[in-house]
């Protein structure tokens, strides 16, 4: 598997966002920002094995003010359009990324909380 999810959220660290790669219902009750995989857009696999794959990944921002959650979605939204995301472990070869949806705001089904999400595609091919 990929370490596409891990790198962005390394990223998003790394300009100081509270960034975790895990499932979303793992922060139930708590604020925070979430990288997750969701289905690939498109994969072609190769004569050589290699394959290639445009990766959507989400980006949720969990908080208890709206417009907290709001402007950090905004911020990572921004920060994630067009970024480098190069594997660290050699798993993929990184072409590009695009956020394709959002920032917007996500409905959750947990009171005192406000949810808002971007959804980016990434053009990688897995080695």
């Amino acid at each position: 598997m990929n370490d596409l999810v891990d790198r962005a959220r390394d990223l998003l660290r790394g300009a100081g966002h509270d960034a975790h790669a895990k499932r979303l219902d793992s922060f139930t009750g708590r604020e925070g920002v979430c990288v997750r995989r969701i289905s690939p857009t498109r994969v072609e696999t190769y004569m050589d094995g290699t394959r290639a794959v445009d990766l959507a990944y989400q980006a949720v921002v969990r908080r208890r003010s709206e417009s907290d959650a709001m402007t950090e979605c905004i911020d990572i939204a921004d920060m994630l359009d067009g970024a480098d995301v190069p594997s660290a472990n050699g798993s993929y070869l990184f072409e590009s990324q695009e956020v394709v949806a959002g920032p917007q705001e996500l409905e959750l089904d947990e009171a005192l909380f406000y949810a808002w999400e971007c959804r980016v595609v990434a053009h990688i091919t897995e080695c």
